[in-house]
């Protein structure tokens, strides 16, 4: 719906992102009232792992919201990590995503991309601009649970499924499927198992987050654990 562009903020001198909303769309109600009622639920700040908003409105009749600018390196960048570092980022992860989910706040994909290292042992949840549409498509595949594939929306058994691929990730430094198209990496999702992580990485990983890992990523929902709670 919007184009983002970084920009810089001459009063208070320091770096943003202004999301304007793309000027062909601006004239569909539908959108535009998204749009807008997306930027409110946004600027509640509901954790401190969601981007700030500083400021929203309309100009030229296009609406705009400006939120932080956020650097750093994505976990994608940084996997393998320690036992104790991933459960100290799963914390965060798993409190801003029961946060959005509490407070029916819109929120980007779950995936290491958008995962975004701020500062030692704190993480912030952003939308990476810096993919390709390619390249979102297949990070969103990555982490879809098998019952998704029909276009399904998304459940609470569904996101904890997406949350164990990234702890599974987060621990071994690769993903558990990987191909060169979406439909590749949805094949693996609905067809096979997700290995116990001890059985991928070098050294040795705790039994309990071997068995977490596969509490989470049950190909059948009802298998799972319930929530993120």
């Amino acid at each position: 719906i919007a184009t983002v562009y970084r920009a810089y903020d001459d009063k208070l001198h320091r770096p943003v992102l202004l999301n304007l909303m793309r000027s062909h769309l601006v004239n569909q109600r539908s959108l535009r009232e998204r749009f807008i009622a997306d930027s409110e639920l946004r600027a509640r700040n509901v954790h401190s792992a969601l981007p700030e908003v500083y400021d929203s409105g309309t100009i030229e009749d296009r609406p705009f919201f400006i939120t932080e600018f956020i650097t750093g390196q994505t976990l994608r960048q940084v996997v393998p990590l320690s036992a104790l570092t991933v459960l100290q980022y799963l914390k965060q992860i798993i409190g801003v995503i029961h946060a959005c989910q509490q407070s029916n706040i819109p929120h980007p994909p779950i995936s290491s991309n958008d995962f975004v290292v701020v500062s030692e042992g704190h993480v912030k949840w952003i939308e990476n601009w810096q993919l390709s549409p390619t390249e979102a498509l297949i990070d969103i595949t990555s982490y879809r649970a098998p019952e998704r594939k029909e276009g399904n929306g998304e459940t609470s058994t569904s996101t904890v499924y997406a949350i164990g691929v990234l702890l599974f990730e987060m621990m071994s430094g690769m993903r558990p499927f990987v191909g060169e198209n979406p439909d590749s990496i949805t094949h693996s999702h609905e067809t096979t198992d997700i290995p116990p992580v001890s059985t991928v990485m070098a050294e040795t990983c705790p039994p309990q987050i071997d068995e977490l890992v596969m509490r989470c990523t049950s190909r059948n929902p009802e298998y799972r654990l319930r929530d993120c709670t």
